[in-house]
């Protein structure tokens, strides 16, 4: 994939046509707007065709125009808006390094109708998921694709657990690559690449007002660095606005887990049993939604 840009008639913006690097198709188009230059404001948005969604083109195109957009000379902030169903663009958005800054009600038209939009922001001054430094967020919109590398650094993880908690019924130790598939399909997956190497995972999903957090992963030779703390808030600013409380589970020896958990400010809570897809005798932590989240 190659983008190529050319500065706006009217100097307000750039235009990028996304192509293939190959054979030069055309697969989209993504602009960078210099909504307020004197403040440091700009705005990008971007499409692309139905034949080429679902295969990163989306994640890539925006991690290289936002780069371009914070070069730009007094860039100060970055903006997205994003209609609340467009997941793969929420996941895109989070895997550039915007936040989340709330949902914008009525803020566009689109054929005449106002719509509801997320608004997504990244400052200069933000930094991306790193391994002191190292690692970024780049395959956001896990697919398919991911699965055989998913499984592997799944299994490596999940030793240190079966370990730890003294058992081998872990369901993460056992599953089959084609589960690990169905899931990926069923559940917002965040990914975690060190250059091509997949480094850490996380997934969410939405029961009745419960953001459910699961799978979250780093591989063994980079725990400790804040990848996993870092995963965690990004997988909580996936939520929906609907999301009342976020839930996730862990083994109930698993002490480094259950530390990171609480200086993320959650707390173990009473449950009634354990759903399948856990650790045996997984305790369940869960957090309330703050109200200004962003």
């Amino acid at each position: 994939m190659e983008l190529q840009h050319e500065r706006s008639r009217d100097g307000a913006g750039y235009s990028f046509a996304i192509a293939d690097a190959g054979t030069d198709e055309a697969m989209g188009q993504i602009g960078v707007w210099l909504t307020d230059p004197r403040n440091g404001l700009i705005r990008i948005g971007y499409w692309v065709s139905a034949d080429h969604r679902g295969k990163r083109v989306a994640s890539r195109a925006l991690r290289v125009a936002t780069e371009f957009a914070l070069d730009i000379d007094g860039a100060v902030r970055v903006e997205l808006d994003i209609e609340p169903w467009n997941t793969s663009s929420r996941r895109a958005a989070v895997g550039a390094g915007y936040r989340c800054e709330g949902l914008r009600r009525g803020a566009i038209r689109i054929g005449g109708i106002p719509r509801d939009v997320f608004r997504y922001a990244r400052l200069v001054t933000d930094s991306t998921l790193g391994s002191a430094g190292a690692a970024e967020l780049i395959a956001a919109d896990c697919t398919a694709a991911d699965a055989a590398e998913l499984h592997v650094l799944q299994r490596c993880c999940w030793v240190a657990e079966a370990i730890a908690n003294d058992t081998l019924d872990i369901p993460p130790l056992h599953e089959s690559l084609a589960e690990v598939r169905a899931w990926i399909g069923e559940w917002t997956v965040l990914t975690v690449r060190d250059g091509t190497r997949l480094v850490g995972a996380v997934r969410g999903r939405l029961v009745g007002d419960t953001w459910e957090i699961g799978r979250l992963m780093v591989a063994p030779d980079l725990a400790g660095r804040g990848l996993g703390r870092r995963l965690l808030e990004q997988a909580e600013r996936l939520a929906p606005s609907e999301t009342t409380t976020f839930e996730l589970f862990t083994g109930a020896r698993s002490a480094r887990n259950i530390d990171l958990y609480e200086r993320a400010g959650y707390r173990v809570a009473e449950s009634s049993g354990v759903p399948n897809g856990h650790i045996a005798g997984a305790v369940v932590l869960r957090k309330p939604v703050s109200k200004n989240r962003p």
